[in-house]
């Protein structure tokens, strides 16, 4: 098996997707660490679709550990969560050196690795997303026996559902139009779309919406972690920083996406959005 180029040349190769426009954790940290695991799972021989195998199998470990009571293990159920997160990125980076690898040529978009490892990192996202919610909500209901709390688990679950589900759904439709359609087009490249001047309003929204997104929330877990090490035998409910995040998305996250869900259907957003992607020729 041939050697990956040095450092410089592998993360060229498994990096040169990122913009911007990826989360600042991701870039300035995950990104940092990620790149050195890659190049080892890459010299060993370890498929992409065998990292993410790993990076499930370790969302799995983190979500059953922080449903226990003992403070310690909760804490490392939340930096388990790390880890899934740090290895659900070298799972891209893998299969875009063993594209590289067949055709020679670095890739520009995320999307030019298999589209079946795509297919399959975005549903087990959905299970890992969602189950964080149901996990931290069991494990508070066995402490303080209220049943409310299985619904703000439930509520912060399905929404972490809905919010990925409503960009799908819209992605799907407009690809589907455009295959029956067969039309010929030509994608905006998006800077007119980004000089408009966005209002406090849709301001207020995309911060909220950043909130309900990973990994801002297993990073908030981590902190409720180590929060948790010193008021978990407390009987006030209002010293349990787990219930407070149980409470926040609870709450917070129906407000994301029932809002968003309306202002596709009312204003038309997929509409506008086929014709503003879209130019016939």
């Amino acid at each position: 098996m041939d050697k990956p180029p040095d450092m410089n040349g592998f993360r060229k190769i498994c990096q040169n997707v990122l913009t911007e426009k990826d989360d600042w954790y991701e870039r300035l940290i995950v990104r940092k660490v990620s790149i050195y695991i890659s190049r080892v799972l890459v010299i060993i021989g370890v498929s992409a679709n065998m990292v993410t195998a790993l990076s499930f199998v370790l969302g799995v470990i983190g979500i059953i550990l922080i449903g226990f009571k003992p403070a310690w293990i909760v804490l490392a159920g939340c930096l388990v969560m790390q880890g899934w997160y740090l290895f659900d990125k070298c799972d891209g980076e893998v299969a875009r050196y063993w594209r590289y690898k067949i055709g020679n040529k670095v890739a520009d978009s995320k999307l030019e690795s298999g589209l079946s490892g795509v297919f399959l990192d975005y549903v087990l996202h959905y299970i890992i997303h969602s189950m964080v919610f149901i996990s931290v909500s069991f494990g508070l209901f066995l402490q303080l026996k209220q049943i409310y709390i299985l619904g703000l688990g439930l509520s912060a679950a399905m929404s972490m559902i809905f919010i990925s589900l409503i960009i799908q759904c819209k992605d799907s439709i407009i690809f589907n139009k455009l295959r029956i359609l067969k039309l010929n087009m030509i994608f905006d490249n998006g800077d007119k779309a980004e000089a408009r001047q966005m209002s406090f309003a849709s301001r207020v929204f995309s911060f909220v919406h950043y909130l309900c997104t990973f990994p801002f929330v297993i990073n908030v877990m981590l902190v409720c972690g180590v929060i948790n090490l010193f008021t978990l035998e407390s009987e006030s409910m209002y010293l349990k920083p787990f219930l407070w995040f149980l409470i926040f998305y609870g709450i917070i996250s129906p407000i994301v996406w029932i809002p968003k869900f309306l202002f596709y259907v009312l204003k038309k957003k997929i509409d506008s959005e086929f014709s503003q992607i879209t130019h016939l020729t």
